[in-house]
């Protein structure tokens, strides 16, 4: 089984975050490959609700319907495909921290992704996967926290996305072809906007290895 996940820090309320991600509507904008979902039975997200969802991964043709099994509002939602392409479950858990709401995407797809990518390595779908899931998370915290993010430039997102997996200054110059100087620069603007002095409270709770998107390959 291929397990993917990845967390980012929110600066809002763990009602809100639970509340977008809840959101059929919403789940374009974090989920990989989702281009549309509409919820089909339940006024709301809750156990047993059902949503068709459509769209494209890595330019493969997907389609499903999927069952919330679990809906314990604003601390987790699960849900699992009953009908698709491939069999999953995707996770979303909150925890409340003392500069947010620290945001966990969880999802495990069936081996080879159920031969959606004939003749792709599973390592390396899962992988192509598990780097669109963290981007796409990202997109949650843009935005939720719109009004903290609004002064960042182009270039200090950047250092934010690097910055929530953990990595160091210099490794992030390296990235960006900045000097260590200057990447400091923009972390300090980033946490004045934040309105937090420590860079931990950016880290993702994920592996130690900075070079790692926070997950591991296949289980």
């Amino acid at each position: 089984m291929s397990v993917s996940e990845t967390t980012v820090l929110v600066a809002a309320p763990p009602e809100a975050v639970w509340d977008f991600i809840g959101n059929a509507d919403n789940w374009p904008v974090f989920a990989p490959g989702i281009e549309k979902a509409i919820q089909v039975k339940g006024d709301s997200f809750e156990t047993g609700a059902l949503i068709e969802i459509h769209g494209h991964l890595l330019m493969a043709p997907v389609s499903f319907t999927v069952e919330a099994i679990a809906a314990e509002r604003p601390i987790v939602s699960s849900i699992r495909s009953t009908v698709g392409t491939f069999q999953f479950t995707a996770t979303c858990t909150i925890a409340v921290t003392p500069y947010g709401s620290a945001t966990t995407m969880r999802v495990e797809i069936e081996p080879e992704f159920g031969g959606l990518f004939a003749g792709l390595a599973d390592a390396v779908s899962a992988l192509a996967y598990r780097t669109l899931l963290q981007s796409k998370m990202m997109a949650v915290a843009d935005v939720i926290d719109g009004g903290s993010r609004s002064s960042l430039t182009k270039l200090q997102r950047k250092v934010l996305r690097l910055l929530q997996q953990g990595w160091s200054d210099r490794e992030i110059a390296d990235q960006l072809n900045l000097s260590p100087r200057v990447v400091g620069q923009h972390v300090d603007s980033i946490l004045n906007a934040f309105k937090i002095s420590a860079r931990d409270a950016l880290a993702q709770h994920g592996p130690d290895d900075p070079g790692k998107i926070a997950e591991t390959s296949n289980l």
